[in-house]
């Protein structure tokens, strides 16, 4: 399978215009540790939402203001990033490097089986499931620190179900060029399938989920480094599918990695676990988006990097009248980043 190189500087020239007007601050000290958020910002477009675009300026706006108090996290993982307000939010936010997923007219070369014909040939107009692509994957990476490679890749048009056609989602891979690390760091990003709210049966949107799992595993063996530390984040839409979790995690488990192979640790799993020692700003917030079960961050290490969850904050959960900005909250991981051997 060849997956398509995105160059950075497509997604550099996408935020030039709001970048002029206002200049990327400077990033933070550097870090003992690595700060990663992911955060599904609920961009989906008039009229199927209203009031989206402003809501993306004030996600902008709390992220420049956090800039300013040095507490913005090094990396953002955007998922329903579709219009151009929300795809403004790194340079407004002032991140100096910001990388797009695939976009609306990318492609999947992956060969169809049996078995993917005969799912496409069950598509309905109605579900939206045979009218195109209305919007590219949604995906996007804010970056203090250099983004030295980037590679994405859309699920063949014909692995979805319902609704979530309409949107080309797929999986994207940065590679990051992190101070104190030995190696950089591999960024995943992704936003899989939805269950329900795709509008179709089960069999459906479950089949759709397992073809878009099978994608990823091959993206990944083929392009993410064995030795290389990696964070995999984004709006998986796993929720508490027993189904979904077994076959995303043993995908991950089954990707050749010189270091832990067959290990998959979450974030918030690891911080929310009885014998954690994390610092949670909210553990109420981070317990309310465990329980979720769709916003996941996986790590792992590599040959020669080490990656450690060490806190959890929730700067997108609920304010004090219990509203949010999202329907998810956007949670940051703070990985301890120290050398093996």
């Amino acid at each position: 399978m060849d997956a398509k190189r995105w160059t950075i500087a497509a997604g550099l020239a996408a935020t030039a215009a709001a970048a002029s007007a206002q200049p990327p601050l400077a990033p933070p000290t550097a870090p003992v540790a690595l700060s990663v958020m992911t955060y599904n910002i609920e961009g989906l477009p008039f009229p199927v939402r209203r009031g989206r675009a402003q809501a993306a300026e004030r996600i902008a706006a709390q992220l420049r203001a956090m800039r300013q108090a040095g507490t913005a996290p090094h990396l953002v993982v955007l998922q329903e990033a579709f219009g151009r307000a929300q795809k403004a939010i790194g340079a407004e936010a002032g991140y100096p490097y910001v990388a797009f997923g695939p976009g609306i007219h990318a492609a999947n070369d992956e060969p169809q089986d049996a078995a993917d014909r005969a799912f496409a040939a069950g598509a309905r107009h109605l579900k939206g499931e045979a009218d195109g692509k209305w919007a590219g994957s949604g995906l996007a990476i804010l970056s203090d620190y250099p983004i030295l490679s980037v590679r994405g890749m859309p699920f063949p048009r014909y692995a979805c179900a319902g609704l979530d056609c309409l949107a080309n989602k797929g999986v994207m891979l940065a590679t990051v060029a992190v101070p104190g690390s030995a190696a950089p760091v591999s960024v995943v990003a992704t936003h899989m399938n939805s269950q329900e709210a795709s509008g179709v049966a089960p069999a459906r949107y479950g089949w759709a989920y397992d073809r878009q799992v099978r994608s990823i595993g091959r993206f990944l063996t083929a392009n993410l480094d064995p030795a290389a530390p990696y964070v995999f984040a984004g709006d998986t839409n796993i929720g508490r599918s027993p189904t979904r979790t077994a076959a995303f995690t043993a995908m991950l488990a089954a990707l050749p990695r010189t270091a832990e192979r067959g290990e998959v640790r979450t974030a918030l799993a690891t911080c929310l676990g009885p014998d954690a020692s994390c610092s949670l700003d909210s553990a109420r917030e981070a317990r309310r988006s465990f329980r979720h079960g769709k916003d996941w961050q996986v790590y792992a290490p590599g040959a020669a990097t080490a990656l450690r969850p060490v806190a959890i904050a929730t700067p997108f959960g609920h304010d004090a009248n219990g509203a949010m900005l999202s329907d998810h909250i956007g949670y940051t991981a703070v990985y301890r980043v120290t050398p093996i051997g």
